[in-house]
């Protein structure tokens, strides 16, 4: 679903251009309008965070300050971290960079798994036309400081003072949008403990809002007190996203088919992949598909840096991101034990077999169906040979056995 803002008055045309974060600021003001108006919170949760939903924003004010801050750079501003890298956002741009840790040689992996699965990713989205398929970060450089001084010598001095000293490798990736303040705010009134609300709303980190879907867990003690409410990396687990209505059978849906290109069409095991919820503009200034170039008038511009990001129409998705642990996958019964063992070793992203609950039960029904259904259409559309094409149920079978034999040794295994 999607909501239109009214087009602005006369006047909006006369109002100066702002300075690129007042722009910024500004467009965000006009999209949290939008997701703010009307229905009760639970409500919005659930159409807000639906990957079908566009949110607009059409004003000529709008579309001004858009221009103001295109292009525009500022200095970096820490906006998470993960295993092997921290990353920085670069107000004014689509891109983040991702600095590797001290010591951590895998964020070269990340980059090469990265690109190579988001080209797999890009080649057979057309087989899954009609449905929703999760997004791959697109890296667009990599960059250290012994092949390119110069890189560090022009913005060694962007970073915080404390990151800026050591100069380990940078990745350049496409940015995955934080979600705007109102299903910000709303999150915490729904699961903050109502003292420390009014501080979660004003602190700056809770800005960054990207949501982890934890489909394989509940919370196993939702009584115990809130220490400490941050909105960066919020784990959204399944008896959460069923208190806001979210279409988890949908979100099951779409994590088979992102698991099942990821094993057989760019044949990685998908280890500590995260899924993750987020937005985006709907045009990106990149480097145009075929399929995009078919699509537009003869004789269209395609120049990147003619192109521009369209802040007044931002959707949800669902994207994977971190591939630093991910590994080539075999077509072997090795390369399926070992992406059996990634999938159920991970952190809960996915549905898991031999839960105790119904519902729970449903939702592995209808993961692992709609896996083997994706898995079965990209086998067939690589005409690969027959002996591959048990392949997506052994691997679902062996999923259910190794996580048998977990439950069986260990008693703390979610149930």
């Amino acid at each position: 679903m999607s909501a239109q803002r009214n087009r602005g008055t006369p006047q909006d045309s006369r109002l100066s251009v702002s300075p690129p974060e007042a722009a910024y600021e500004e467009l965000m003001q006009l999209l949290e309008q939008q997701l703010s108006r009307g229905d009760d919170p639970i409500t919005r949760l659930s159409r807000n965070l639906s990957v079908r939903s566009v949110i607009s924003t059409a004003s000529s004010l709008a579309q001004q300050q858009l221009s103001s801050f295109q292009g525009s750079i500022h200095g970096f501003r820490e906006i998470g971290a993960g295993y092997c890298g921290i990353v920085f956002e670069q107000p004014g741009a689509i891109s983040v960079l991702k600095k590797a840790k001290y010591g951590q040689l895998t964020l070269w992996n990340d980059y090469l798994m990265q690109a190579h699965i988001y080209d797999q990713f890009a080649i057979a989205r057309r087989l899954f036309a009609n449905q929703e398929v999760p997004r791959i970060t697109r890296p667009i450089y990599f960059t250290n400081a012994d092949d390119d001084p110069t890189w560090w010598t022009e913005n060694a001095g962007k970073f915080p003072p404390d990151h800026g000293v050591l100069q380990t490798p940078v990745l350049c990736l496409e940015r995955i949008f934080p979600l705007p303040k109102p299903i910000r705010d709303e999150l915490i009134d729904l699961f903050c403990p109502e003292p420390g609300r009014a501080g979660a709303k004003k602190a700056v980190g809770n800005r960054d809002c990207i949501i982890r879907l934890y489909l394989g867990r509940r919370r196993r003690n939702t009584s115990r007190p809130v220490k400490f409410f941050s909105l960066r990396n919020f784990s959204l687990h399944l008896d959460m996203a069923e208190q806001i209505q979210l279409d988890v059978g949908a979100f099951a849906n779409e994590m088979a088919i992102g698991l099942a290109l990821c094993h057989w069409r760019a044949k990685a095991d998908c280890n500590d992949v995260e899924f993750v919820l987020g937005s985006a503009p709907t045009i990106l200034n990149f480097a145009v598909t075929p399929e995009q170039v078919r699509s537009m008038p003869m004789d269209s511009t395609t120049r990147p840096e003619a192109l521009h990001h369209n802040f007044e129409k931002r959707t949800a998705h669902l994207w994977m991101l971190d591939f630093d642990k991910c590994r080539n996958m075999a077509m072997t019964d090795e390369g399926i034990a070992q992406a059996v063992k990634a999938a159920e070793d991970n952190d809960p992203y996915f549905p898991k077999p031999h839960k105790t609950q119904p519902s729970d039960k449903m939702l592995w029904t209808t993961f692992s169906q709609a896996y083997i259904k994706a898995s079965k259409t990209i086998l067939d559309a690589d005409d690969v040979a027959e002996g591959l094409q048990d392949g997506p149920e052994k691997f679902i079978r062996g999923w259910e056995e190794y996580r048998k034999l977990k439950l069986e040794k260990w008693t703390d295994v979610d149930k």
